[in-house]
């Protein structure tokens, strides 16, 4: 055998650096494979015998395409396997077979690339790859990437460990890597299995002589290379696919449960919720048994207990409410224009407004651009903001309800005079059953709690935005935000 110094070489740096080099790319593992499993193809279909030099990673994925052309081209097939583990892997057993295995040196760069050259008469083709040394590991000197050990499923779609490599046919970079192979295994720290002396090798490599390939064999090999793409290209497209199914249906599992855990969260509230006018109705009714009840003291328990009522009675409401989004939330929606819903909100309150000495008005004009939703769902957002700028409006205070368009939507705007909101609990008053801790002017109407809740919701569900200004003794704004349907009418 020619004498070589145990010295560090690269396959790909070889290439890379002899007379007319291939251009490198950067390699995906799937891509690698295909190119592979395209050359056995062309060397199968062709029942071309060649002399085949492999170093492949361990994982049995990789080792298929080469058991394929074991099991079709075995009787006259010559097979150098490099390998970097001490104990080779598992071959066929074909006696037929010539199949030698090379032992890597523990420092060799062999142990970063990854190869299949194939030599025959009539065709010659190096397919290498090359893992740089940006991907190694902190404190390892080398470590096989986990996507080269993985399911024929997952590895298409694998990207996070990048190679750089090439396919070629040229007679003189698969001469200058026939060297490279050579001087690998003369340094081989153990004889080849099964050894061979010197002279042995000498002749082999004599006798590797790649010359220009056969045009047609050239070209059916890039259209198998080109339906394996395509094969991996489908393959990825469905994972995507696939990827996208689970993912949808992970979201629409987690929506549900969070659903299912905030039903149960309200119904836990509304029975302690239900527990207060309940407690204050029994205690009134068992203090109007007294028979030695005053007057004043009849009228108090009286008050009581029809406070108790009112309040238990707009808890049920608000409740069927809620219940009244989820069926609502099938019906299709219809572009509506608030002209035609506020005024006639805003004169049904004027008589309560009046009564408390509170000033009420509102400006919707008739000119503004239609929105898209129930009207059930906008006439719910108006009562319950301006039932709640009226609770909490002193006597001489104002109540404003305008709408005007902002750019592609609408802005509903309740504004009142009002005690103010502390801003510490703006990020609370969209909470079930959350109630200021200041004292409203109007206790005798004091509701269930879930009337900014629905608003809240019914905002949501017409794929608008709410939003609150307040500081206490300066009165609150609601704004919310809608989205136009259609152009506004010029007059």
């Amino acid at each position: 055998m020619t004498a070589f110094s145990c010295q560090d070489i690269s396959l790909y740096e070889l290439a890379c650096h002899c007379q007319s080099p291939p251009t490198p790319l950067q390699l995906s593992p799937a891509t690698l494979k295909s190119a592979m499993a395209s050359l056995i193809d062309v060397l199968v279909d062709q029942e071309l015998a060649a002399t085949l030099w492999v170093k492949l990673p361990q994982a049995p994925v990789w080792q298929e395409d080469l058991d394929r052309y074991r099991n079709r081209l075995g009787e006259t097939a010559n097979l150098c396997v490099f390998t970097p583990v001490a104990t080779p892997p598992m071959m066929p057993d074909d006696e037929a077979t010539t199949t030698v295995t090379i032992i890597l040196d523990p420092d060799s760069h062999l142990k970063r690339e990854y190869f299949l050259l194939a030599i025959t008469e009539a065709l010659s083709v190096l397919i290498l790859a090359h893992q740089p040394r940006s991907v190694r590991l902190p404190g390892e000197e080398f470590s096989e990437p986990q996507l080269f050990t993985t399911t024929p499923t997952n590895l298409a779609s694998q990207r996070r460990h990048p190679l750089l490599g090439f396919i070629t046919c040229n007679p003189i970079v698969i001469r200058e890597v026939l060297v490279g192979l050579q001087q690998a295994i003369a340094c081989s720290p153990a004889p080849p299995n099964p050894p061979a002396p010197s002279s042995h090798w000498d002749a082999f490599f004599a006798q590797q002589r790649p010359q220009e390939p056969d045009p047609s064999l050239i070209s059916l090999l890039f259209t198998r290379q080109t339906q394996r793409q395509e094969e991996v290209w489908r393959q990825l497209v469905s994972n995507r696919k696939q990827a996208e199914t689970v993912e949808h249906l992970q979201r629409q599992h987690e929506n549900a449960q969070s659903e299912i855990r905030l039903k149960d969260e309200l119904l836990h509230m509304v029975g302690q919720e239900l527990r207060t006018p309940l407690t204050n109705m029994k205690t009134a009714l068992t203090l109007l048994d007294s028979p030695n009840l005053k007057v004043a003291q009849r009228q108090r328990y009286m008050d009581l207990l029809r406070t108790a009522c009112d309040r238990q009675t707009a808890l049920i409401n608000s409740v069927l409410d809620l219940l009244q989004l989820e069926h609502d939330a099938s019906q299709e929606t219809q572009p509506l224009h608030l002209s035609e819903i506020v005024p006639g909100i805003v004169s049904t309150y004027q008589p309560l407004a009046q009564e408390r000495g509170i000033g009420l008005f509102y400006t919707v004009p008739d000119t503004l651009p239609t929105i898209s939703g129930l009207s059930t769902w906008i006439r719910q957002i108006v009562i319950h903001l301006l039932h709640n700028s009226l609770k909490y409006t002193p006597a001489g205070g104002q109540v404003w309800v305008q709408a005007s368009q902002q750019g592609d939507t609408l802005v509903l705007e309740v504004r009142d005079t009002g005690i103010g909101i502390p801003p510490d609990e703006h990020r609370h008053i969209f909470e079930p059953f959350y109630r200021l801790r200041q004292e409203q002017p109007h206790s005798e109407v004091e509701g269930a709690g879930l009337g900014l809740t629905i608003v809240h919701h019914l905002v949501q569900r017409s794929n608008g935005a709410i939003s609150v200004k307040s500081q206490p003794g300066e009165g609150t704004t609601f704004r919310v935000h809608l989205p136009i349907t259609a152009p506004a009418v010029v007059s």
